[in-house]
């Protein structure tokens, strides 16, 4: 008998991995409902982290979706379970659903860690709910979180969102150890506020600026929702510093196809681009696409020009060449 368990449970890991490696490629409604119809199928349904990386995959595609399939599931009990289901909607169009299910988590007698903070805090920021933002922040407080430099930042940012800049700062200031989001975020605060409070029209340079520190640090989303909400239609450095961000931090998925081909309809005779727009289409899976635009490339005789500097020292100058690949 414990060779036969040994067996089954040799093979349902096996099945398992299999079914990860497929979540990543599922981009469709269509291939959503066939994966989980196949995980039901082979009763896999009851392993929490395979269900929850499931849903992580679902939301991607449909956050109604990826309720339904949280709602159905018996993972009810697993708080990775909750906490992807409660960062897919921190992202959508319904952030306040991040709000309820923190609050429904813990009547079902689950406790908050660390990764559900700041997603929670994030939806409360995109609300404007300043007064649920304090209730959360309170909470950290009471559980000991409020040590975790993550979180710390996810506050700023929340409080920042909420127009309570003086408490952002302050929160800034008690603050041990600063990293590049911390300061990122401060900025971007002081940036909103002098849009608000003093009614400064930012230009192109200002949103350029946003998304270029956003991007660098990893806050891709945030510099997203800048490119989004920007009045203007952006230049292309904006698009370039934007999808290099995606490509350099791994978020492929949370890139425009329309800003891609924004960007080479902008500079159509730009090597750069087109060597920029085939890697990024290449880590996302489009392998067409890819070839595509570096057939492109090649029939309009284009070539990606390095960059370089020069330092004098000495009277004589030196040249530095990088080279992207």
């Amino acid at each position: 008998f414990s060779v036969f368990s040994v067996v089954v449970y040799l093979k349902n890991r096996m099945i398992s991995r299999q079914f990860q490696n497929l979540f990543q490629w599922s981009k469709t409604t269509a291939h959503i409902l066939q994966l989980y119809s196949l995980i039901l199928k082979t009763a896999l349904d009851r392993d929490q982290y395979l269900v929850s990386q499931f849903i992580l995959s679902a939301c991607s595609v449909s956050i109604e979706l990826a309720r339904s399939i949280f709602d159905s599931s018996p993972v009810t009990q697993s708080l990775f379970a909750w906490n992807t289901i409660i960062k897919g909607y921190s992202g959508s169009s319904t952030p306040i659903e991040s709000v309820k299910l923190f609050y429904q988590l813990q009547r079902v007698g689950l406790k908050p860690d660390k990764f559900t903070y700041p997603f929670v805090l994030k939806a409360c920021g995109r609300c404007s709910v300043l007064q649920v933002g304090g209730t959360v922040h309170s909470v950290i407080l009471k559980t000991g979180f409020d040590w975790d430099r993550y979180i710390r930042n996810t506050l700023l940012t929340m409080y920042a969102a909420c127009n309570a800049i003086g408490i952002a700062r302050q929160v800034f200031d008690e603050m041990t150890a600063r990293d590049v989001v911390s300061w990122s975020s401060m900025i971007a605060g002081y940036v909103t506020w002098m849009v608000r409070i003093y009614t400064i029209k930012p230009t192109m340079e200002h949103y350029g600026c946003m998304v270029d520190m956003f991007g660098r640090a990893g806050m891709i989303e945030e510099a997203y929702q800048v490119i989004r909400n920007m009045p203007m239609v952006p230049n292309s450095v904006i698009l370039r510093s934007f999808m290099s961000a995606c490509k350099n931090h791994g978020h492929i998925l949370c890139l425009d196809e329309n800003l891609r081909k924004l960007l080479l309809e902008m500079e159509p005779d730009l090597g750069a681009n087109y060597v920029l727009a085939a890697t990024v289409s290449s880590l996302s899976g489009c392998w067409n696409d890819a070839d595509d635009l570096r057939i492109a490339m090649k029939d309009k005789g284009l070539k990606k020009v390095p960059g370089c500097s020069w330092v004098k020292v000495n009277g004589s100058s030196t040249e530095d060449i990088v080279e992207e690949a």
